[in-house]
Parts: structure tokens; sequence; C-alpha cells
């Protein structure tokens, strides 16, 4: 496709031409999304309707508003083409024609000289946040996280004998904030089209951005305490960054990384690694959250069972993602996609069965990501599961650990509805000893952050995190002062601060808990009663020791892996954080072939139940169950 220079009345004019791939023709790809491309956009009206119309080979053609914009810009651009755009090189009206072209988009974006990414025009924020980029980007990456984002300078390093600072205000957090924000971050088919692109340039308005400097940039936000402190709390309370610890469309940058790294692996395992890392990406049709991974698949069509999964979007979305869950577990060798089960208060697709992840969803609920967090609860158990080819109920071989007796407060309602009454009185009701060498105390800093640690590593030029269990026993400290400060604000929020010295009922309870919780063993990691009320009277939370700060904002960086998790106890007494809707009564199960354990639910007829998440419980994440569950394995169905 050609892009004409615009007519004398501003019509937009292109011409098709007819290419074989075969030939090797040189092209350009569009990538680019069909609605508004920021929130701003979408608040000044823009949708994803095609309502601008254009020539096309002298035929009247509509086309999106966000693709119009582009097209301008194209027309007054010295190179015309050659283009690839979708919305005008497929007939997006022909359900058939449209399955077919995307079966051949791969061939499409491997093919193009260069894969063009428009990420929508300037806003007022963008010149600020391409300049914050590109400063960023000038600093080798490995250096960038010798920036410590807690000093007053906001980042100052050594480097040799050059001293490089970066002193980025509020502004700059908010542009950089709603720059990684803009859609086409956050796009499904965005992964097959960069991972496949020979060559990939950024343009936004008239602002090109290095692909480098964006990639660079993203890992650095994402694994750095530096997004964590600019982002969220406490540094700006009442910023529109709150509760923002780490944005999606940085996630993304991330995807296609990884996902080269395991490219020799086979193509169950490849779909599964594409679906755990384009979960928080978008798609206006929920069905491309399968068939939009499909052209990132070595031989995906040429290779049993996946030949099978053809994109067809007659077929109902309950109907894409069974099939889709049943092929994943026909060529697994474990059941992780069983983790990637979203809480039922997330859900957004009805009638699938309770074991079918909703791929639709694009945030991440319970332990999901127990893959490199080297769970083996497991250990040593031969695995069994089996769905038959006509049926919807998945049958497994499993062992009943315990039963849940008493349910905590929630993540979200610990840190951001701040109430925690709850988790203190069960753990203060506990006894000290939790297991054998291991205080109630230790056992649960371990448990709230699903007993892991991420260490920095190198790989290939970059810093990656790399799962450790069990954590270190540093982070021990590190708890001491964040729930010192997270109690504090329960405090303060039940008070507000009017009588600090005269707390409400609600507040005596907490006060009289945190006592008991000082005098257990391991009480003496926990700040006084007197500590915790000091703290409470504060009214600025800016106004904290920068020690202190660090280490609370460490162990909330952990806390904050696992965001969609509730607290529990069971009847034998162990710990552990579970899917948001498990109840009291609800039965933790021993899974050979699974990393985590799962949460089931009892529904009528022998040995059926409702899959409701998966779930750590401390003390039997290292196999310490698994020999004595032998004799009680049995065959259940999930439905």
């Amino acid at each position: 496709m050609i892009v004409h220079p615009s007519s004398n009345d501003g019509t937009v004019i292109c011409t098709l031409e007819t290419a074989n791939l075969s030939t090797e023709p040189q092209y350009s790809a569009l990538s680019y999304t069909w609605g508004p491309p920021t929130q701003q956009a979408q608040q000044r009206g823009m949708t994803s309707k095609r309502i601008h119309p254009i020539s096309v080979n002298g035929t009247p053609c509509l086309v999106t508003e966000n693709l119009f914009h582009f097209l301008r810009f194209a027309a007054s651009n010295s190179k015309p083409g050659p283009w690839w755009i979708d919305a005008i090189c497929i007939n997006q009206d022909d359900i058939l024609e449209r399955n077919q072209q995307v079966l051949r988009m791969t061939d499409v974006y491997a093919s193009a000289s260069r894969v063009v990414v428009w990420l929508g025009e300037e806003e007022e924020y963008t010149n600020l946040a391409v300049r914050i980029i590109k400063a960023f980007g000038s600093i080798r990456l490995q250096d960038l996280f010798r920036i410590d984002p807690l000093r007053p300078s906001v980042g100052t390093v050594v480097l040799a004998n050059e001293t490089v600072g970066l002193s980025i205000d509020k502004y700059g957090c908010e542009a950089l904030f709603w720059f990684y924000r803009r859609s086409w971050f956050t796009r499904i088919w965005v992964l097959q089209e960069r991972a496949l692109a020979r060559q990939l340039a950024f343009q936004c308005g008239s602002q090109a951005v290095a692909r480098e400097d964006l990639l660079n940039v993203a890992i650095y936000l994402s694994n750095s305490n530096w997004t964590h402190v600019r982002f969220g709390r406490p540094m700006d309370p009442d910023s529109a960054l709150v509760s923002v610890p780490i944005i999606s469309g940085i996630k993304n940058a991330l995807a296609v990384l990884v996902f080269r790294l395991q490219k020799n692996a086979d193509c169950g395992s490849q779909l599964l690694t594409a679906i755990l890392l384009s979960r928080h990406c978008r798609s206006s049709n929920p069905r491309d959250k399968v068939y939009g991974l499909l052209g990132l698949l070595d031989s995906a069509r040429e290779t049993k069972p996946f030949n099978t999964i053809l994109p067809d979007y007659r077929r109902t979305i309950p109907e894409v993602y069974l099939q889709a869950t049943k092929l994943l577990l026909e060529s697994a060798e474990d059941l992780l996609i069983l983790s990637t089960v979203v809480d039922r208060t997330h859900k957004e697709v009805d009638d699938l069965p309770s074991w079918v992840p909703d791929y639709s969803v694009t945030s991440t609920t319970g332990i999901w990501c127990a893959t490199e967090r080297g769970y083996r609860p497991a250990k040593g158990l031969q695995a069994y599961w089996h769905v038959g080819d006509a049926s919807s109920s998945l049958s497994l071989c499993a062992s009943r650990l315990d039963t849940i007796s008493e349910v905590g407060e929630s993540k979200h309602e610990l840190m951001h509805e701040r109430r925690g009454e709850k988790l203190l009185s069960i753990v203060a009701n506990m006894k000290d000893a939790y297991v054998p060498g291991q205080s109630k105390i230790e056992a649960l800093w371990r448990t709230l952050i699903v007993d892991f640690w991420v260490e920095e590593n190198s790989m290939d030029g970059y810093i990656w995190g790399k799962f450790e269990f069990p954590a270190p026993e540093l982070v021990e400290e590190q708890f001491g002062e964040w729930l010192a400060w997270t109690a504090a604000q329960w405090l303060h929020q039940e008070q507000r601060c009017t009588k600090p010295r005269h707390p409400s009922k609600t507040s005596q309870e907490t006060i009289v808990l945190w006592d008991r919780l000082c005098k257990s063993d391991d009480g003496a990691l926990l700040r006084p009663v007197e500590d915790i009320l000091e703290l409470a009277e504060h009214t600025n939370w800016l106004d904290t020791d920068i020690y202190e700060l660090e280490l609370n904002r460490s162990y909330q960086v952990l806390f904050d892996h696992t965001p969609h998790a509730r607290f529990f106890t069971t009847r034998i007494g162990y710990m552990g954080m579970g899917p948001l809707s498990l109840q009291d009564g609800d039965s933790v199960w021993l899974v050979p072939g699974s990393q985590t354990l799962f949460v089931l639910r009892d529904k009528p007829g022998l040995k059926r139940y409702e899959f409701v998440g998966d779930c750590y419980v401390h003390g039997v994440m290292n196999g310490e169950a698994a020999e004595a569950a032998i004799p009680d394995l049995e065959t259940i169905e999930l439905e």
C-alpha cells in the first residue's frame, strides 16, 4: 500500500498493490492500536469505530481516528512506503478472510523490512517523557541499577571517575507513567509484531524514540525500587500514581526478551510461556488472547496437537479457552496452567469450567508464577491427569492436606483499606512454635511474601531478577520495620490522628494484640506498642528516616509480588496465602505435578470439586508432606 501526499482538500489517498512474499518485497508493516492510544484521547471522545474517510484505489474507505492520524503523518513524510496495514490490507468485514489472514500475519511481519510502531499523537507530557527516556538511555543498563532512588538527589551514580546524576520530579514521574500507559504497550498483537520484526522503529507523533532506550528504561523501572518509590506509596500519597508500583506497559516490554530465551522449547512450553507473559495484554476480541499468540510458536501450524488450533472467530470464547487449555495439558509436564486461573472475583467470561483460565483477564491473582520460585510440595510423587475429548471436567490424582479454618484479610485490605485486626488476632492466638526451630513470627513474615526473594542477576547484558526460595534471613529485619509502619497506618486510619492517645475500641484491640505478639517468641523483632502509637501520630508520611523507609519498601516489594491473595490458617495450624474468594471449610490439596497447592470446594456428587485457586502453605512447599500423602492419594474430578 502506498500513502500519497494529501490532496488539496486534505483527503488521504492510498493505492493497493499485490505482492508475493516469496519475491522478498521491500515494505514497512505498521503496528498500532485501533482504539484511542491514550487515556487522554479516550476522554476527548476517540473510539475504535471506523469513521474517518480516506480514498483507497479511488474508492471511499473508513478507518479509525488513530490510524487516520498516522496516515496523515505518513502522507507528509518523504518516504511514502510501501506499507502493510491490517485495517486496509485485510477486509475486516469478511470473517473467513480474517481467519485466513491471521495465520499469515506471522509471515507478513517477519518479512517486512521494518516494523513501525505508531504510539499515537503527542500529548502534553510526551516531550518531557521522551527527554527522560533518552537521558536514561544514555546510561548503560547495568549502571542504571546502581542509581539509588531513595537518596535526596533522586539518583546519583559514580561510573569510574565520572559522576552521573538523574533528577526527576513529580511531573517527570507522571510523564513517564502516562507514556508507558499508552495502549500500544498492552496490545496482545504487539508481542508477535515486535518479536518477528527485523527492525523496530517507534514513532509518537513527531517524536522518534529508540527501541533500546524504551526497552532498557522499562527493564530498569520494573526491576528496581525506583518505580515503587516514585510511582507508589508512601512518597506521594495524593498523586494519581498511588498503587501503581509497576504498570502493565512496562511488563509488556520485557515479554519478548524472556520468550526468545526459550525459543528452543516445544510448542506447548512456548505457548504456555507466551500466555504467562501476555497475561497483562489487552485485546478488543477476547479470542485473540489465544489466537494472537499462535504466530510466536515455532512451526505451530504443522505440529500436533497445536495444528488443531486455527483462528475461528465463529467459536464462542469459552470454546476457544477450553480447547487451548486442553491442548496445553495434553503436552505439559506439569499443571502450571492451573495456577493461572484467576479468582472468581476477577473473572470476565461466563460459562468456563472452574479449572480453565479466563485468558481475557489482565490481572494476575494467586501464586501463579511458582514455576520460577522453586516450590515442590509434591516432590517425588507420580502425577496423573486426564481431560476427555468431549468432557469439560479434569481428572487428576490428589491428596487432601487440610481444611481451612480461619480466613484473614486480603493484601488489598491490609495495605489499602488499612485493616489488619483479623490477621493479628489469628496469629496472636496461635502457639509460639510453628514448626521445630521456627517461631510463628518467622512463619508469618515468610507466609506473607510466600517465602521468596528476588536475587539480581546479569544475563546477556540485561539485569534480571531470579527468584530464590526460601527467602534469606536478612528479610526478617525488613519485616519488623514494614509491619511496624503497616500497623501504625491501621491505627492512623482508625483514629484519623484526632485523639492518638485515646484510641477507639478497634484500635485498643489492635494495641492489645500487638503487645501479645511482642511477648511471643521472636517478639523482639517487633517494635514496642509505644513506638507504634508514636508512628500513628505522624500526619506527614513523607517525613521518614531514609534507612527505615528503604527497609520498609524492600519488604513491600516482595509483598506486592502476590497482590491478590488472602491470609488463612488451617485446622492443623498451617499458615497460608490463597485466592481471594477462599472460605472457611474449603480444602487444601497436594497434587502431584503442581508446583503449588490447590484450594478446592466440595460440589454435589462423589469426589467432585470446584477449583478455587492455587495457594502457598508455609512448611510444606518443599515436599515435607509428600511422603505422608501417598496413602491418601485419590482420583478426583474438577468441574
